[in-house]
């Protein structure tokens, strides 16, 4: 049987993207040891389900349409920077989601309860948003350290008006993310 690598994420406007992409230009002058996330490829996760059968797939976007009947559209502002899991071993840097995360939260737990349904298992903790921009190889130096914490970032403002699933082929350039299928939910903008 065919396996897909998927995940369920809100896809990130354009113009956010490209404010998301000179924040990563300007944190890349300090040459710190990071991988950073292709900005075409910034997304906000709600569920990583790794390698799934494609048989299963559309019993998935079934699950993804039920959650998205819960929820009329709503918006986001990307804001901050910070890091995972702390400022003493960071792996992950992000940008912040402002006004909005009470409805990802929720939107990501329905979506668990109902892949659970079909026999993926529930997220342990509860969803954390954010927009990982960078990954972290090697130790981060003190002073970027320091900027992070005190740096302000507006990224402006998402519209979430869908969930999506998310194909992900691994190339040896990197991750290569595509929609696969989406739900929209109700809209009021």
């Amino acid at each position: 049987m065919l396996k897909i690598r998927t995940f369920i994420a809100i896809e990130i406007d354009e113009p956010v993207r490209e404010k998301i992409a000179a924040l990563q230009n300007e944190l890349k002058k300090t040459n710190e040891p990071v991988r950073w996330v292709n900005p075409k490829n910034i997304h906000l996760t709600l569920k990583f389900l790794g390698e799934v059968d494609e048989a299963i797939i559309e019993s998935i976007s079934e699950c993804i349409n039920n959650v998205a009947e819960n929820f009329s559209s709503f918006s986001f502002a990307v804001k901050g920077v910070g890091v995972f899991p702390n400022f003493k071993r960071p792996r992950v840097l992000w940008t912040g989601i402002e006004n909005g995360s009470g409805e990802l939260v929720k939107m990501a737990s329905e979506i668990s309860e109902q892949l659970n349904e079909l026999g993926i298992a529930k997220e342990r903790r509860p969803l954390k948003p954010h927009l990982t921009i960078a990954r972290v190889k090697s130790r981060l130096s003190t002073q970027f350290l320091e900027k992070i914490k005190g740096f302000e970032f507006d990224g402006g403002e998402v519209i979430v008006n869908e969930i999506v699933i998310m194909r992900s082929e691994l190339k040896s350039a990197g991750a290569v993310y595509s929609p696969f299928k989406k739900s929209v939910l109700i809209s009021i903008f």
